[in-house]
């Protein structure tokens, strides 16, 4: 390993940390809420609102990415083509993921 590969290394390790961390506090619903449908609301309809399938959104959606930095950390070391395609393929997952239980919340609401 090249000692030029430490920076994205330790970058990585430390956005995964804050990823990991945020999820935590998703998983307990404490904190601000990071979901599109909570900070776009207006403040009598996040009254009203009940956020815990939105919490629990955000937290999976924080740790997959922050085993995604994971990944990407470790590709900084091995430089291995099967975490790139791994990696990618997580985040096509995500997304798939947030449209889908997005698409449902909608679906529940009305």
């Amino acid at each position: 390993m090249r000692s030029i590969n430490l920076i994205p290394l330790f970058t990585c390790l430390a956005l995964a940390l804050s990823c990991f961390v945020i999820a935590h506090f998703q998983f307990k619903e404490k904190g601000f809420l990071f979901n599109n449908a909570y900070i776009y609301a207006t403040k009598q309809e996040r009254l009203k609102l009940n956020k815990t399938p939105y919490y629990r959104q955000s937290a999976i959606v924080f740790t997959f990415i922050g085993v995604n930095f994971i990944l990407i950390a470790c590709n900084t070391i091995i430089e291995n083509n099967l975490i790139t395609f791994t990696s990618v393929g997580l985040m096509i997952l995500l997304v798939v993921y947030a449209l889908a239980s997005t698409m449902l919340f909608m679906i529940k609401a009305k």
